[in-house]
């Protein structure tokens, strides 16, 4: 989104309902604060598996929310940043922080002010599970990770395929074909206004549930790493899901999930490395 105003509007917009959404995710069990305040990490095993060990790195969290996964991380030996919109994001995970014995500098701002609030360096900046839709300029974006990174220093983000978010979601399994209903991505100043229902409890008594959203295709990604310098390790396309996006998709009980059996074979959430020469 170009358009200041408009942009403006959308992010404090954003900022109101991600400040709405901290209490009732600190009481979800989706989150399981619980769980890990008693020593469970937070991460899931396809990230770890990719990123690798993260011992004595210095790593930059983006939309960070309450810092469970950026405290997992310090769980496991990292000098630990995370940064997010939500400033009563960032006091719980302070509080979450202190609670665990654990390290972590956590700043506040809208991710199109990170480049004047980061700076580095870093080994690796980290993305992770409902990101790329809250960014709106994602060359500037992805230019800034690459000016923190430290040589050798590795960007990662897993999300939503792109394709998932354009598909109708009334989709039921008796039918013949999934129907797509949305954008694959957005044009110009185009973004994307709608009621947030929530993914971890209902958001119907808010004062506030309109969310903003822009969205990315994955070239539009890989296009934006390419510009600013950094080398493509891998573009993986994944068929589970850290979330149930459709109804129709079923649970493998290690917390990701997965299109039923029939249903056409289509990626549901990619992951992609790229390194600072």
């Amino acid at each position: 989104m170009t358009d200041p105003v408009a942009r403006s509007l959308a992010v404090a917009r954003n900022k109101q309902l991600w400040d709405q959404l901290v209490p009732m995710h600190l009481e979800s069990e989706l989150y399981d604060v619980a769980g890990f305040k008693a020593g469970a990490n937070a991460l899931g095993e396809l990230e770890l598996a990719e990123l690798g060990l993260v011992k004595g790195k210095r790593l930059c969290h983006l939309l960070c929310h309450f810092g469970l996964d950026t405290l997992s991380f310090a769980r496991l030996g990292a000098e630990v940043t995370g940064y997010d919109i939500s400033d009563k994001a960032l006091e719980a995970a302070r509080d979450l922080a202190k609670d665990c014995g654990l390290e972590g500098t956590f700043i506040q701002g809208d991710i199109a002010e990170a480049g004047e609030k980061l700076s580095g360096p870093f080994d690796i900046v980290y993305m992770s599970w409902g990101v790329l839709g809250w960014i709106s300029d994602l060359d500037r974006l992805v230019a800034n990770i690459a000016s923190w990174l430290a040589p050798g220093g590795v960007y990662y983000i897993i999300d939503c395929h792109p394709l998932v978010n354009a598909l109708n979601e009334e989709w039921q399994p008796d039918k013949p074909c999934i129907a797509f209903a949305y954008n694959y991505e957005q044009r110009g100043d185009e973004t994307m206004a709608y009621t947030f229902e929530g993914y971890a409890g209902s958001t119907e008594s808010f004062a506030e549930r309109t969310a903003y959203d822009w969205a990315h295709g994955l070239g539009r990604l890989v296009t934006a790493v390419a510009k600013a310098g950094l080398r493509v390790d891998f573009l993986h396309e994944h068929d589970k899901l850290a979330w149930q996006q459709l109804d129709c998709m079923l649970d493998d009980g290690e917390g990701y999930w997965y299109m039923p059996p029939g249903a056409p074979r289509l990626p549901v959430s990619f992951s992609l490395r790229a390194v600072k020469a």
